[in-house]
């Protein structure tokens, strides 16, 4: 059991360049039955919205603001201590763990994606993946307002209610502009991994946290 598990968002650039190319892990591999059969007939759904031609892990693939910004070799070296757990939602694959193989594609998280997802169960894998996995704690980074968001409060609901795991959102507030969010959150997520706590304030950004459960 990892003591905590991060849960963040894609991004739109993205780059087949492979950092870690001995990790292959899969959030299929830690999903029951139902979930597994489940996110497989929803990847379906957006299979030709991937183009790309080589697989690499997911946090190899974002190279975005948040994803720049992210110590992804101290994300590896946590995982591979057991310390640390990480997924990420994605607009094209549903959910992905952050070294799960996957290839470039061009999905946004809009309205109409997050329905799609929402109404194929999105929500439930990811419970099922949480309720499965037992982190000690639970850390989602999500820009304020997104799909993911949404995504991730519903999935909230579908957890069983004697699971002991605590969960929090962790958000950046008065910061000047998209950019400075994303980034933050990057930083936020590397600070929480390090020190074991969020940081107050990140530049001009105030880094709130909030318990969901």
């Amino acid at each position: 059991m990892p003591s905590l598990l991060v849960v963040t968002q894609c991004c739109k650039s993205k780059q087949s360049v492979e950092l870690f190319p001995d990790m292959n892990v899969s959030v299929l591999s830690r999903l029951s039955d139902w979930a597994r059969e489940r996110l497989l007939r929803a990847r379906e759904l957006f299979r030709d919205r991937i183009y790309g031609v080589e697989e690499v892990t997911a946090l190899s693939l974002y190279v975005g603001y948040e994803y720049e910004v992210l110590d992804k070799r101290l994300i590896h070296d946590l995982y591979l201590r057991g310390e640390v757990d990480f997924i990420i939602i994605s607009a094209g694959y549903g959910v992905v763990h952050a070294f799960e193989k996957i290839r470039e594609y061009e999905v946004h998280m809009d309205s109409r994606t997050t329905r799609t997802w929402i109404r194929n169960g999105l929500p439930l894998i990811i419970a099922n993946y949480i309720a499965n996995t037992h982190p000690k704690e639970v850390y989602r980074f999500f820009s304020k307002t997104s799909g993911y968001q949404e995504i991730f409060r519903e999935a909230i609901n579908h957890l069983p209610k004697d699971l002991e795991t605590k969960i929090y959102a962790v958000y950046p507030e008065n910061c000047r502009g998209m950019i400075n969010i994303m980034r933050s959150l990057g930083q936020a997520i590397n600070h929480l991994i390090k020190e074991r706590r969020k940081p107050r304030k990140i530049g001009r950004c105030t880094i709130t946290l909030e318990k969901l459960k």
